[in-house]
C-alpha cells in the first residue's frame, strides 16, 4: 500500500535496517513500525533504484559517505545474486503448483464388463454404453446443460473394424502382434495439425517404426454441445507397426517410449496444449470426450458399428467441478478410469519428481531420461495417477500389483490380514517406505488389455457394487441396475468393501477376489524376510525426568522467535544511549526531506576489521562518529574521542557486556579483576529469578501459549478448547509479530472429497513414518527396506539421540541461525543458501538424515535462529530440485514447535520428524513448579508424573500432539501421515512470492506480503526480547486468544459491545454512529479494511434509495443451533428476522413445532406460549426460515424439512472447517435431548463428514433428496472460503444448489480446538471474490444466490460484500451480541453469565434480550447501507453488486509490509446477465420428472409397471387416483405396484413430504402400502413417515431409508435367484442414516455404515461392513450374518445384536463406549426373537428361518452391544427389576 507523502516515523524510534528503506522497529512492545521513503515501490522498482544509486545517479547526499557506497554495494551485489539465481531458477524442475491443481476436481460413475473366455463381442461394447447411459445423473454438465464434463470407453482393440478400414483404404491387413494404435485429440487449426502430425510421424521413424496411415474417426457433432463443440479437438487415429520387438510388453513399451518422445517434442511447439493421445497401445483403446453419457455412443459413430467388438469395456461418466470444456480430462485415461480424488496430489507430485533421478529399470535399457517427467501438475490428480500407474506397468509390475502399492489399503491392526495373509502386512509394510500413498477417496477401474480390475480406498468411501452371471460375465458398477439383469442367471453379488480389489485375467478366465489378488502379488518376493533383515523399528525412548535448563535459559529461549533478528542495538537500552548522546548516536546519511538521523547497517564491519568501508577517507575518522557504545558492542578498536574504553562500556548495560562476551565492567568497578562475582550475584540472581525462562521468550512463546496451550496439553492429554473463533487480524496485517506458522491456514475438505473422522474411524489412520533413503521403487530387492521406522512424528530427546548414533542413517546436524553483523539485509537469504548447499553436499556425502537444529547452550544477540519451517522448507524445496530429496529424511531439533499446527505444518512441508525440546522442557517446568506440586499435592489438580506430563504432550495417539495432527490430517480427508509429508496442504496469507519461491514453492499466497528481509525483520521483534530489560521477568501476554487491554486488537470488544448494547436498546441514532466511528477508528482487521468504495456518480437523495426494510430482506443470521445457545436466544433471533423478513438459520439440533405457528396470545409483550421471551407481539413467528442439515441430523425429521422455507446443507463451519461437532453433555438437557431424539446428559457429536456426502456428486444426491421432499424450499451449501471454492462452488451449482453460502475463517463457534479456530479456513473476501467470478466465467452466476457471512459488523461490511459479488449477508456473532451477549467467550462452560449460550436455567433467566434490540440493529445497518449508497449515487443496492471496480486501494500504512497486493480483489469479469433481485427471486430449482409425481398423479401404471399411454377408461384413472391422493387426504389404506429403476432416485421422498406437511411426524392413520419391484436408485425410500409400508422386491443403491421417521420398509431379493441372498449385498452403503423412526427388514448384506446416526428405527439384515451402529443414539439393530471393522464406534444409545458363528465379532467392535455381552436379560431375548420373527414373516429370510428352528443353538451365538445409556435397561440388564424395586424404595424413602 502506498505511504502518505510526508509520512516520518517518530524520533524515538530505532533505525535497524541499511537500506534506502529502513523500517523501524519498537522494542519496548510486540507492536512493530516498518516505514520508509521508498518501501512502496515494487521490487523492480527498487532494484532499478538501488541500481542508480550504485551509479552515482542516487539523490542528493547518497554518494557523499563511503560507508554508504560500501553498504550499496553490499546490497547490489545481493541483488545481482539473486537475479542470477532466479534466471537460474527458471531452468530448475518446477514443482507442483496449487493453483494448478485446485483448478480441476472431479467425480464419477465408473464400471466395467469383462466377459472370461475372453471372447470379443459388440454386445459388450453396447452393454456398456446402456450402463453409462443409466449413470448420467452421476455426471455433470456445463451451463448450457448440453456439454458433458467427460463420458469415456476403454475397450480391447476392435482389429475387425480398423481391418476393414484397412481394406478399403488398399494397405495390408493390420498385423494384430505388431501393431499399434494411437487415439489422438489434434489440434484442430490445419496448419497447426500439419505440424502435430509431422512431429509424431518424425518421432516414430526415428525410433523404427512404420507409420501405417492416419484415419479420421468418424464423429456426429450434431450431439456436441456448445461450450464442448468450441473447444472440440480433430480426432484421429495413427497406426504403426512396431518392427524391431518381439514380446507385447516391449511393443507396449516401444510404443510409450514414443508418446513420452512425442509430449516432450511438443513442448516447444505453438500447439502444445492441444496434442494429446487418449491411447497408444497394442492392447487397448480409448474412445472420450466432453460429453454426456448418451452422447458418448452417438458422437463416436465407431461404437455403434457390430464390427466394434470386444472381450471387456471400461465406462465412465465425469462430475467436473470446473466447467470449462477439457477433452483430455474425460476418462477413462489410458490405465485407469477414476472415480474420486486425490488430496495429497501435490506431494505426490513433487516426490515423484524427486525420485526421477533415481527411477531405473533394466527393462528401459538406459532410456530413463527419454520417459521423464512422470507428472504434470496442469493436469487432474486422475491423469497423474494413470500416469504413475502406467510407468509401475511398463516397468514390469502387474496391475494389482502397481494400485496395491499406489492405494495401499488400511492393513494396520487388520485382523484377517494379520493372522491369516501376513505375506500381505510384509508387501504393504515394504512398500510404505518406498512410495507414498495416493490418499482420497477412490474407486479405480483397471486395465492393461489383459486383466481388468477394480480396486477401492482405504476408506471405501465410493459405492462399488459387482456380480457374475452363469454365462461367464462379470459387471462391476457404481451402482447396480445399470443394466436389465435375468436375476436368475446371477450366481454371486457382492460389493468392493474399503480398500478390497477384484481382478478379471481375460486370458485364464479366473476370477480373483480381495484376498486372492493381494496374496498372489505379496508371494512374489520374501518381503518379510527383507523386513526383518534390514528394517529397524525406533523403540521408545524415555522422557527425560529432570529440567535441564534453568529458567532464565528457558525463559529466553521462549521469548524471541523463530526469525531472523537484529542484535542487541535494536532493544530499548540503545534508544536510551542514543538519548543520551545525540552527537555519537549520528553517524550515517540524513535522509532527504525527514528530520531523524539514520545510522547505516554495516558501516561496523566484522569485529576489529574494517569489513564494510571503501573508498576515500580514513577510517577511524569515519568510526569515531559511530556510538562508542556501539564500537564496544562490536569489538572494534574504540577509536572515539576521548575517554577509556573502561569509562565508555560502564554505560552499555551489564546484561549486553555479558551478551556479547565483553570483559565486564560495571557502574560500581574499575576492572574485571572482582567483578566477575558480583555479575554472578546481579545477572544471575537478577534474571534467573525475574526472568524464569528467556529461552521462551527467545524463540516467540507468550503466557497464552505456556499457560492455555502447552500446560493444558500436559496436564489434560488434549488440546485446548475455546469459542466464538477467530476475530484478530490476519498476521501481516496485525500490529504485533507474529511466528511464521501464523501466516499459513490448513486446507479442509469440502464437498469434492470428505473429511475423515478420525475420533470414530482412526483405524484407517496412521502416523507411522519411516526415516532413511527411499531408493529406487523399480527394482526388488532387501536394501530398499533399510529404512528406521517411527510410530509417529514426534521425537524426545532420548529418541533422536538414538536416531543420531544409527550407523546406516549417518545423520548430520545442521545449524539454522544467521549471522547478522554484517547487517540484516540479504543475511537470512544468505544463510538459507549455504544451508541448502550444506544439505546437499551432505546428502552426496551419504548422509540419509538431515537434522535441522536450532538447539544452542547460548543465545547470542548477533546470532538468531532462522524460522525452523523457513528452513525445512527451503531445505526440502532445493533437495527436490536437484533430484536429492529421496535420498535423506528431514527431522527438525527445534525450539519453535509447540501446537499441533506447528508440527502439521512442518510435516506438511518436509519434516519427517520433530523434537520439539524446548515444549518438552517447558512440560518438565510446569510439572515441577511450585504452584503445580502444591495444586497436585491438594488433590485440586489429578496426579501427573514428570514423564507422563510429557507423554500427554506429544505421545498417545489419544494424546494432546498426536490426537491434533490425527484431526489436521483428517479434516483433509487424508489417512496418512506419510502421504501428509511434503504435500503442502496449506494456503500462504501474507508473504511474498520471494518467500514463497525459496521455502514453499507451488503454495498459494494470493495477496502478496512480507520479504524475506520484513520477515527477518519481524523476527527481531521477539529475539531481542531475551536480552530486554522491560520483557525480563515473564512472559508476556499478547491476547491472541482471550481479549485483554494493551494486547491484540479483536474486533469483538468490549467496548464494541458496549457501543451496540446502547445504540440498540436506547434506539439512539447518536448512539449507532458512535458505534460507527469506533468500528471506523478501529487498525487494519481485515482484508477489506485494506478497500473503499469511491463512486463513479454524483451523489442522490437519500429518498430516493430502496427503503432499508427492503435491503433488511437480504440479511440473515448464522447458524448457531438450539443446544450451543439457549431456547431464549435462538428463539428472540428468529422472531426479529420474521419481523424484518429476513432469515434466521436454526443450525444443527432440530426445532420445536411449536414455533411453526404465529402467536395470538401475546398480552403485554409476553405469551403463555413462549413464556420465557419478552418483546412479543402478536403475529410473531419463531421459525427459523432457513432449517439446517448438518452431519449429525440430528432433529431432521420429514416434518422439519417441510416446515422450513429453506434448507442448508451445512458442509463445514467457518470457525472449523473440516472438523465436526461436540455438544457437551451438559449441555444436553431433557428439552435439548428431546429435539434431538437423544438423551439427556449423553454428548452429541457431529463428525466431519456428512455420511451422505463423499464426493460431489453425492452432494448433488442430498440436494436433489431435500428438493423431493420439499420443493417449495430453496436448498442452501454452506462453504468455508480456501483457495479452490471458485471451483467447488462450480460444481455445487451444477449439482442444482440454490444458494452457495461462503463463510469466512472469522465465524464464531460454541466451542472448538484452539488451533482450528486459529489456523483453518480463509477471509471471505478472497472466498466469495473467486467464488463469484469463477461462477460467472462458467457462466453459472444466475443459477445461484451467493450469500457470505463472517465478521459482519456494519453497513460497510455489507457494501463491500455486494461489491464482491454476494447478494445476501449473514451476520453471526454480532447478532448474538445485539440480544444480550457479552462476549465472555465461555461458550464451552455452559456457564455463559447472561444466558446468551448455557442451558442452565438459573443463567437462562438472566437473558436480557427482546427481538426488538435486534431489529433495531439490522434496521440501523440498512440505513446505513442506504446513505452510502446515496453518495454513491445509486438506488438499489441491485445496482452495485458484483461491481469490484467500485473498489479502491486505501493509503494505509501497515506494521509489517507494503507488499500487500490487493488487486486479485478487484480483478471484474463482470457481472450476472440477470439483477442479484432476479437472481433472488427466481423460482426453487426442481428436480424435473420423478416417480413420486407419478405416483401421486393421476397417471395408470401399465400392467407391466411401466408408464404410458393407459388403454383404460378415464374412471379407472380416477379410481386409481383416489386411491393414492386420497389415501393420503382422508387417511385411507391402499396398496399399490410399481416398477422402479436406478435412475428412479429418493422414491417416496416427495410422497413423505406430502404426508409429513398435513400430518406431522406421527399424526398419519392411513397406509401406504407400495411394492417396488426392480433395482432401485439412491436414497430409496427416504424421509418415510408412520403409515408408510414400503416394499422393494430387487435391490437397492446407497442411502436407503435415509432420515426415516416411521413406517416399515422391506427390502428382498426376488424369487429363484441363483445367488444365496444372505450372502449377497442387497442395499448399499450408508441405510438408515439418521432415522428416527420405524421398521426395516432386509434380506441380505448391508455395506458399509449400515444405521449410521440411527436414533429410533429398528432393523434386521443379514450382514454389513464397516462401521455398523455408527454414531447410533437410539433404536435397536439385529444382524444375522458377519459384520465389518470398527462395528459401534461412537454408539452411545441403542442396542445392537449380532450373531457371531465363527467368533470373529470381538476384534471387529469399538469398545471405547459400548459394553458387549451375551444375551442374558429376558426382555432383550425377548426384543431378539421377536425382530428376527418379523424379519422371516416380512421377507421368507431362510436364515431366520433357521436360527428361530434352533433357537436355544443360536441365542448363546448372539453378542449384545450396550453402550452406558443403556446399561439399567429391561433389555441389558439382568437385575433390571431389583434395581427398579431398589430404586421405588429409595424413592419412597426420600
Amino acid at each position: 500500500m502506498a505511504i502518505p507523502a510526508g509520512h516520518l516515523a517518530a524520533p524515538s524510534e530505532i533505525l535497524l535496517r541499511s537500506s534506502h528503506s529502513n523500517p523501524l522497529f519498537l522494542s519496548s512492545t510486540r507492536n512493530l513500525v516498518f516505514r520508509g521513503d521508498s518501501a512502496h515501490l515494487g521490487q523492480r522498482q527498487r532494484r532499478r533504484r538501488a541500481a542508480a544509486l550504485r551509479s552515482g545517479a542516487g539523490g542528493r547526499g547518497w554518494s557523499s559517505s563511503c560507508a554508504v557506497r560500501a553498504v550499496l554495494e553490499r546490497q547490489g551485489a545481493a541483488l545481482a545474486a539473486s537475479e542470477v539465481k532466479r534466471s537460474r531458477s527458471d531452468d530448475r524442475p518446477k514443482v507442483a503448483s496449487l493453483n494448478d491443481i485446485i483448478s480441476e476436481r472431479g467425480a464419477c460413475g465408473v464400471g466395467f464388463i469383462a466377459n472370461l473366455k475372453n471372447e470379443p463381442s459388440h454386445k459388450i461394447v453396447n452393454d456398456a454404453l446402456i450402463a453409462l447411459g443409466c449413470m448420467e445423473h452421476r455426471g455433470g454438465c456445463g451451463a448450457d446443460n448440453d456439454s458433458g464434463d467427460g463420458a469415456g470407453l476403454m475397450t480391447s482393440i476392435p482389429w475387425d473394424l480398423y481391418n476393414n478400414w484397412a481394406v478399403k483404404q488398399g494397405l495390408a491387413s493390420l498385423d494384430r502382434s505388431k501393431t499399434g494404435v494411437g487415439m489422438i485429440f489434434l489440434p484442430k487449426d490445419e496448419n497447426f495439425e500439419k505440424g502435430a502430425k509431422s512431429v509424431i510421424t518424425k518421432i516414430f521413424l526415428e525410433e523404427g517404426l512404420e507409420v501405417i496411415g492416419w484415419r479420421p474417426v468418424p464423429v456426429n457433432t450434431s450431439v456436441v454441445g456448445y461450450y464442448a463443440k468450441e473447444t472440440m479437438p480433430n480426432i484421429q487415429q495413427v497406426f504403426v507397426k512396431v518392427l524391431k520387438e518381439e514380446k507385447v510388453d516391449d511393443i507396449e513399451r516401444e510404443l510409450y517410449i514414443c508418446r513420452k518422445l512425442i509430449e516432450r517434442a511438443a513442448k516447444s511447439e505453438e500447439w502444445k496444449d492441444d496434442l494429446y493421445f487418449c491411447s497408444l497401445s497394442n492392447r487397448t483403446v480409448v474412445y472420450k470426450g466432453m460429453l454426456r453419457s448418451e452422447a458418448l455412443g452417438q458422437f463416436y459413430l465407431d461404437v455403434q458399428n457390430e464390427l466394434y467388438t470386444s472381450s471387456f469395456a471400461i465406462y465412465h461418466r465425469r462430475y467436473s467441478t470446473n466447467t470449462s470444456p477439457r477433452w483430455p480430462l474425460a476418462q477413462p485415461m489410458r490405465i485407469l478410469g477414476h472415480n474420486g480424488e486425490i488430496n495429497t496430489i501435490q506431494g505426490n507430485l513433487n516426490w515423484m519428481q524427486s525420485r526421477e533421478a533415481t527411477l531405473k529399470s533394466p527393462v528401459w535399457r538406459g532410456r530413463e531420461n527419454e520417459i521423464r517427467p512422470f507428472g504434470n501438475p496442469k493436469a487432474s490428480d486422475s491423469a497423474n495417477l494413470d500416469s504413475t500407474a502406467e510407468l509401475l506397468l511398463r516397468s514390469g509390475r502387474t496391475p494389482a500389483e502397481a494400485l496395491m502399492i499406489l492405494v495401499p489399503e488400511a492393513y494396520k491392526n487388520h485382523p484377517t490380514l494379520t493372522i491369516k495373509y501376513p505375506e500381505v502386512v510384509n508387501f504393504y509394510d515394504y512398500y510404505k517406505g518406498q512410495m507414498e500413498a495416493w490418499d482420497g477417496p477412490a474407486l479405480l477401474l483397471f486395465s492393461d488389455g489383459t486383466t481388468v480390475g477394480a480396486c477401492l480406498d482405504r476408506n471405501g468411501l465410493r459405492p462399488a457394487r459387482y456380480w457374475r452371471t452363469v454365462d461367464d460375465m462379470v459387471y462391476v458398477a457404481s451402482e447396480v441396475g445399470v443394466l436389465p439383469m435375468d436375476e436368475s442367471k446371477v450366481i454371486s453379488k457382492g460389493r468392493l468393501g474399503p480398500g478390497m480389489m477384484i481382478t478379471v485375467d481375460l486370458q485364464s478366465g479366473e476370477v480373483y477376489e480381495n484376498t486372492e489378488v493381494k496374496k498372489r502379488v505379496a508371494s512374489a518376493q520374501p518381503y518379510g524376510d527383507w523386513l526383518r533383515e534390514k528394517m529397524r523399528n525406533m523403540k521408545p525412548g524415555n522422557f527425560l525426568s529432570s529440567v535441564i535448563m534453568d529458567n532464565e535459559t528457558t525463559l529466553r529461549h521462549q521469548q524471541a522467535v523463530e526469525r531472523a533478528v537484529r542484535c542487541w542495538i535494536g532493544n530499548r537500552m540503545v534508544r536510551r544511549w542514543q538519548q543520551a548522546d545525540r552527537r555519537e548516536a549520528s553517524c550515517g546519511v540524513r535522509r532527504s526531506g525527514g528530520r531523524r538521523w539514520q545510522r547505516q547497517e554495516g558501516a561496523v564491519g566484522g569485529a576489529g576489521s574494517a569489513t564494510g568501508w571503501c573508498g576515500g577517507g580514513n577510517m577511524q575518522r569515519q568510526q569515531r562518529n559511530i556510538p562508542s557504545r556501539v564500537q564496544i558492542a562490536a569489538k572494534l578498536p574504540v577509536v572515539a574521542g576521548g575517554g577509556s574504553r573502561q569509562r565508555l562500556q560502564r554505560n552499555i548495560p551489564l546484561r549486553v557486556q555479558i551478551a556479547v562476551k565483553l570483559p565486564v565492567v560495571a557502574r560500581g568497578g574499575s576492572s574485571y579483576t572482582g567483578l566477575w562475582r558480583w555479575q554472578q550475584r546481579h545477572w544471575v540472581a537478577e534474571v534467573a529469578a525475574a526472568c524464569s525462562g528467556g529461552q521462551r521468550r527467545a524463540f516467540g512463546y507468550s503466557s497464552e501459549d505456556v499457560q492455555m496451550v502447552i500446560e493444558t496439553m500436559a496436564s489434560q492429554g488434549k488440546e485446548p478448547t475455546f469459542c466464538m473463533g477467530d476475530d484478530i487480524p490476519l498476521a501481516v496485517l496485525s500490529r504485533k509479530p507474529h511466528m511464521l506458522f501464523d501466516y499459513f491456514k490448513q486446507r479442509f475438505a469440502q464437498v469434492t472429497n470428505p473429511a475423515i473422522d478420525p475420533l470414530r474411524e482412526g483405524l484407517v489412520m496412521s502416523l507411522e513414518v519411516n526415516l532413511g533413503k527411499r531408493r529406487n521403487i523399480l527394482e526388488v530387492g532387501p536394501e530398499n527396506a533399510s529404512q528406521v521406522i517411527l510410530s509417529n512424528p514426534v521425537l524426545n530427546e532420548g529418541e533422536l539421540d538414538s536416531l543420531m548414533k544409527d550407523p546406516n542413517l549417518n545423520a548430520q546436524v545442521l545449524s539454522t541461525y544467521f549471522d547478522i553483523r554484517k547487517g540484516l539485509d540479504g543475511s537470512m537469504e544468505k544463510t538459507l543458501q549455504k544451508l541448502c548447499e550444506e544439505a546437499d553436499e551432505a546428502v552426496r556425502d551419504g548422509c540419509q538424515l538431515l537434522v535441522l537444529s536450532d538447539r544452542s547452550e547460548e543465545l547470542i544477540p548477533t546470532r538468531p535462529a532462522i524460522p525452523i519451517l523457513l528452513a525445512v522448507g527451503a531445505v526440502h524445496q532445493h533437495l527436490i530440485q536437484n533430484g536429492l530429496r529421496m535420498s535423506a529424511s528431514i527431522v527438525a531439533d527445534t525450539a519453535q514447535c509447540f501446537s499441533t499446527h506447528h508440527f502439521a505444518c512442518l510435516v506438511g512441508y518436509g519434516a519427517s520428524a520433530i523434537c520439539p525440546y524446548l515444549a518438552l522442557e517447558t512440560c518438565r517446568q510446569w510439572r515441577l513448579s511450585t504452584k503445580v506440586v502444591n495444586l497436585m499435592r491438594t488433590g485440586k489438580m489429578p496426579t501427573v508424573t514428570i514423564e507422563q506430563a510429557q507423554r500427554n504432550f506429544c505421545k498417545h495417539l489419544k494424546q494432546a500432539v498426536q490426537s491434533g495432527l490425527l484431526k489436521i490430517l483428517s479434516k483433509m480427508g487424508i489417512s496418512l501421515l506419510s502421504s501428509y509429508c511434503g504435500a503442502q496442504i496449506f494456503e500462504i496469507y501474507g508473504l511474498d512470492q520471494d518467500v514463497v519461491d525459496v521455502a514453499f514453492c507451488g503454495s498459494v499466497s494470493k495477496i502478496g506480503g512480507l520479504t524475506l528481509d520484513e520477515l527477518a525483520r519481524e523476527t527481531l521483534s521477539f529475539w531481542v526480547k531475551a536480552f530486554s530489560e522491560d520483557t525480563a521477568k515473564r512472559l508476556e501476554n499478547f491476547g491472541f486468544i482471550q481479549f485483554r487491554p494493551g494486547g491484540e486488537y479483536h474486533g469483538n470488544n468490549p467496548e464494541m459491545s458496549k457501543l451496540l448494547h446502547k445504540a440498540v436498546r436506547q434506539k439512539s441514532e447518536n448512539a449507532y454512529s458512535i458505534y460507527q466511528q469506533h468500528l471506523a477508528n478501529r487498525p487494519v482487521n481485515v482484508l477489506r479494511d485494506l478497500l473503499e468504495i469511491k463512486g463513479d456518480r454524483e451523489p442522490i437523495p437519500i429518498g430516493r434509495v430502496e427503503s432499508a426494510s427492503s435491503i433488511a430482506q437480504r440479511f440473515c443470521t448464522g447458524g448457531m443451533s438450539l443446544g450451543a445457545i439457549s431456547r431464549e436466544t435462538h428463539e428472540a433471533i428468529a422472531i426479529a428476522m420474521n419481523r424484518l423478513g429476513g432469515k434466521s438459520n436454526s443450525g444443527e439440533g432440530g426445532e420445536d413445532p411449536i414455533r411453526w405457528s404465529p402467536l395470538t396470545d401475546v398480552i403485554d409483550g409476553y405469551s403463555p406460549t413462549l413464556p420465557h421471551l419478552k418483546g412479543l407481539q402478536n403475529g410473531d413467528t419463531a421459525t427459523s426460515a432457513i432449517k439446517q442439515v448438518a452431519s449429525g441430523r440430528f432433529g431432521v425429521t420429514p416434518t422439519f424439512l417441510v416446515n422450513a422455507d429453506q434448507l442448508e446443507i451445512k458442509i463445514a463451519q467457518g470457525a472449523k472447517p473440516g472438523e465436526g461437532g461436540q455438544l457437551p453433555g451438559k449441555k444436553v438437557s431433557a428439552y435439548i435431548a428431546r429435539l434431538r431424539n437423544s438423551k439427556p446428559g449423553v454428548p452429541l457429536i457431529s463428525p466431519p463428514p456428512h455420511h451422505d456426502i463423499y464426493s460431489i456428486e453425492d452432494l448433488a444426491q442430498l440436494i436433489y433428496d431435500l428438493h423431493q421432499v420439499n420443493p417449495r424450499a430453496k436448498v442452501s451449501v454452506k462453504l468455508v472460503a480456501e483457495a479452490g471454492i471458485g471451483t467447488v462452488a462450480s460444481g455445487v451449482a451444477k449439482g442444482n444448489a440454490d444458494i452457495i453460502q461462503i463463510s469466512g475463517h472469522d465465524g464464531g463457534t460454541g466451542a472448538s480446538p484452539i488451533s482450528s479456530i486459529k489456523h483453518a479456513g480463509g477471509p471471505w473476501e478472497l472466498g466469495l471474490t473467486e467464488t463469484h467470478q469463477t461462477l460467472i466465467q462458467n457462466g453459472l452466476r444466475e443459477r445461484v444466490i451467493l450469500r457470505v457471512d463472517g465478521g459482519f459488523k456494519s453497513g460497510i461490511d455489507v457494501l463491500m460484500a455486494a461489491a464482491m459479488g454476494a447478494d445476501e449477508y449473514g451476520f453471526g456473532s454480532v447478532a448474538m451480541i445485539a440480544t444480550g451477549c457479552v462476549m465472555a467467550r465461555i461458550c464451552h462452560t455452559n456457564n455463559c453469565p447472561v444466558g446468551v449460550a448455557s442451558q442452565r436455567e438459573e443463567l437462562r433467566a438472566r437473558f436480557p434480550g427482546v427481538p426488538g434490540d435486534l431489529v433495531n440493529y439490522f434496521l440501523y445497518v440498512a440505513e446505513e447501507v442506504r446513505g452510502v449508497l446515496a453518495q454513491l449515487g445509486y438506488e438499489k443496492l441491485d445496482d452495485i453488486i458484483g461491481r469490484t471496480d467500485l473498489l479502491r486501494p486505501r493509503h494505509i500504512s501497515l506494521t509489517k509490509t507494503q507488499h500487500l497486493d490487493p488487486s486479485y480483489f478487484l480483478s471484474n469479469v463482470g457481472v450476472p446477465k440477470w439483477s442479484s433481485s432476479e437472481i433472488r427471486n427466481q423460482a426453487v430449482h426442481t428436480n424435473g420428472p420423478v416417480l413420486d409425481e407419478i405416483i401421486l398423479s393421476d397417471t395408470e401404471p401399465c400392467s407391466d409397471g411401466t408408464f404410458g399411454v393407459v388403454p383404460l377408461d378415464a374412471k379407472v384413472v380416477l379410481k386409481v387416483l383416489l386411491q393414492i391422493s386420497d389415501a393420503i387426504q382422508h387417511e385411507k389404506v391402499v396398496n399399490k405396484i410399481f416398477k422402479i429403476y436406478n435412475i428412479d432416485r429418493a422414491v417416496c421422498g416427495r410422497i413423505a413430504g406430502v404426508v409429513a406437511k398435513k400430518y406431522g411426524d406421527v399424526g398419519f392413520a392411513g397406509q401406504l402400502n407400495i411394492t417396488f419391484t426392480g433395482s432401485a436408485g439412491q436414497s430409496f425410500a427416504c424421509f418415510l413417515t408412520p403409515g408408510m409400508n414400503i416394499q422393494l422386491i430387487g435391490e437397492s443403491n446407497d442411502y436407503v431409508g435415509k432420515s426415516m421417521a416411521g413406517g416399515e420398509l422391506v427390502v428382498k431379493p426376488v424369487e429363484g435367484t441363483g445367488f444365496i441372498p444372505e450372502d449377497a449385498t442387497i442395499v448399499g452403503n450408508t441405510c438408515l442414516y439418521g432415522a428416527t423412526g420405524g421398521q426395516v427388514f432386509i434380506r441380505g448384506k448391508a455395506g458399509e455404515r449400515f444405521a449410521v446416526r440411527n436414533s429410533l428405527a429398528e432393523a434386521v439384515v443379514e450382514g454389513t461392513g464397516d462401521h455398523c451402529c455408527e454414531y447410533m443414539t437410539g433404536g435397536c439393530v439385529v444382524v444375522l450374518g458377519k459384520v465389518g471393522r470398527n462395528v459401534a464406534a461412537g454408539m452411545t444409545g441403542g442396542l445392537a445384536y449380532i450373531l457371531d458363528e465363527d467368533d470373529t465379532l470381538i476384534p471387529k467392535v469399538n469398545k471405547e463406549i459400548v459394553k458387549i455381552q451375551r444375551v442374558n436379560a429376558p426382555a432383550g431375548q425377548m426384543q431378539l426373537k421377536s425382530l428376527i420373527e418379523a424379519h422371516v414373516e416380512k421377507t421368507g429370510s431362510s436364515k431366520g428361518s433357521a436360527i428361530l428352528s434352533e433357537w436355544e443353538a443360536y441365542l448363546p451365538l448372539f453378542w449384545q452391544l450396550v453402550p452406558p445409556s443403556e446399561e439399567e435397561t429391561p433389555e441389558a440388564c439382568t437385575e433390571f427389576e431389583k434395581i427398579k424395586a431398589k430404586r421405588g424404595m429409595s424413592l419412597q424413602s426420600a
